[in-house]
């Protein structure tokens, strides 16, 4: 990757163990069935030994990437490589798909309108549910016309609101969904991600 990109530094993170996502969906990730890749305790663990890997408890991968994108962007031109779709929807950017030795880039509210796309939507791959009777086309059309986050944010909200009808637990769903879909990219968020719902 690096001599594909030309580039000098980087940063590497793992994913391992359970994730404070666990704590808000027992059966996150629980759709996907086990590795069939022998041997992949050791692999993680040389690739700390030889290439200074790094994974953080309680957290994705993605999160790390994330909180470090957003950590350097002012002081470095940052690439990041990832072959994940939630990285490259969600961290504003550029990217490079090593696995379709692609290049792209990411907009600010391409990212935010991704982040609410999948709230709406859920993530079957990772096993979030999706608000019922909302897919991709229609989750369009609801946040139509929001003009940022946060305008997206509130359509996202009104839409449970109008499914659920009892506004605490549209709320608590809504949430519930956001977190578990959004990745983390500050340090707060690190720190208080344990206690969440």
């Amino acid at each position: 990757i690096l001599l594909e990109t030309g580039s000098e530094y980087y940063y590497l993170f793992l994913s391992e163990g359970k994730y404070f996502r666990h704590q808000v969906n027992k059966q996150y990730k629980g759709n996907r069935p086990p590795t069939t890749l022998l041997w992949i305790k050791e692999l993680k663990q040389l690739l700390k030994d030889k290439f200074l890997a790094e994974s953080w408890e309680g957290v994705e991968a993605d999160d790390a990437v994330a909180y470090k994108a957003e950590e350097l962007k002012d002081e470095y031109d940052i690439l990041i490589c990832a072959m994940d779709k939630d990285v490259k929807g969600q961290v504003p950017g550029n990217h490079y798909n090593y696995r379709k030795l692609e290049y792209s880039t990411t907009t600010v509210a391409e990212s935010e309108l991704e982040l609410h796309l999948t709230s709406l939507c859920g993530d079957s791959g990772d096993n979030i549910k999706a608000l019922p009777g909302i897919g991709r086309v229609k989750a369009l059309k609801l946040l139509k016309g929001a003009k940022n986050g946060l305008e997206m944010q509130v359509l996202a909200l009104k839409a449970y609101q109008d499914y659920y009808k009892n506004p605490t637990q549209a709320l608590h769903e809504y949430q519930k969904n956001y977190k578990q879909v959004r990745l983390m990219s500050t340090k707060d968020e690190f720190l208080d991600n344990v206690d969440y719902l």
